[in-house]
């Protein structure tokens, strides 16, 4: 298993060439979180089919809580 650090790590070589580089930890709602850091875009991890139904689920549920935060 990879840690935190690790999966951190991992994005930051991923995204390396992205515009703007910011890697927050959220604690809460991602929906929440989004907005005071101008987030564009959340990286979420999916192992398996069931990961994909719970995040796609999640996105629906931000989305109607703050439809502003996430288009």
């Amino acid at each position: 298993a990879l840690t935190l650090d690790m999966r951190v790590e991992l994005a930051r070589d991923s995204l390396s060439t992205a515009p703007t580089e910011n890697y927050p930890l959220l604690d809460s709602l991602p929906a929440h979180d989004a907005r005071p850091v101008g987030a564009g875009v959340l990286l979420r991890g999916l192992r398996a089919v069931s990961d994909f139904e719970y995040e796609f689920q999640m996105a629906g549920m931000n989305r109607s809580m703050d439809p502003s935060a996430l288009a």
